[in-house]
């Protein structure tokens, strides 16, 4: 009976090592438009944006494009993010125009360090500078993403996903729908995502007019403000 009960738990502990995990998975890289959503810009205004890649280890050099509309934004200014900013670090724009073709622009930033200093972790690869040129809503699409480590003698590219972002602009504070006027539309369209953030049901990132990440008094009082307001 001993020695069955024996069998039994010598039995009970291997089943107990195959089935635990052999390795904890580490996050996937991704390199994300920070803030994914701009709202509450109006004609003229000028806002950053920020490129940001996560959770990456061994990053050596790094490359991303960002397409724009044009008719909306003009891409006005960089600059790199502060880990790369030293003299060991070779950073330049290939492309920066807003003429791209003839409705959108693109911005493309390369960077690569010199010696054998690494990245690890979360870090801001550089911030652009936009300007409102009209009111509407843009994508900032993030394409052509490039991550490598300094493995020798050739680099291996670290696999990543990648996350863009979006622009809302108007021409009066509380244009929600884009129509030229501040009006009961645009309290309607408010009030329905009146106390949300982003990852809730009813978030609409249009309503939230000061930007803050939220849904709430403050966006109410400023459309309130604009109330019967319209372009001219």
């Amino acid at each position: 009976m001993r020695t069955n009960l024996s069998l039994l738990f010598s039995f009970l502990i291997c089943m107990s090592i195959l089935i635990l995990p052999s390795s904890v998975q580490a996050a996937t890289p991704t390199v994300y438009i920070d803030p994914p959503s701009k709202t509450g810009l109006l004609v003229g205004d000028t806002f950053p944006i920020n490129v940001t890649v996560a959770d990456v280890n061994l990053l050596f050099a790094w490359e991303f494009q960002i397409y724009y509309d044009s008719r909306i934004l003009n891409a006005s200014n960089w600059t790199p993010g502060p880990a790369f900013t030293s003299p060991d670090v070779m950073i330049f724009n290939r492309t920066w125009t807003d003429n791209y073709n003839a409705t959108h622009g693109l911005v493309d930033i390369i960077c690569t360090l010199i010696g054998e200093n690494t990245f690890n972790g979360t870090i801001t690869l550089a911030t652009l500078y936009f300007t409102v040129k009209s009111p509407g809503t843009t994508a900032l699409h993030l394409q052509n993403t490039s991550l490598l480590d300094n493995s020798t003698p050739f680099p291996q590219e670290i696999p990543h996903t990648t996350v863009g972002g979006t622009v809302y602009a108007s021409t009066i504070a509380g244009d929600l729908n884009r129509d030229g006027k501040v009006s009961l539309q645009d309290l309607v369209i408010l009030a329905l995502a009146y106390g949300s953030k982003p990852g809730d049901a009813k978030w609409n990132p249009i309503a939230d007019i000061d930007g803050n990440g939220a849904v709430g008094l403050t966006d109410l009082v400023i459309l309130a403000q604009h109330y019967g307001e319209h372009s001219p």
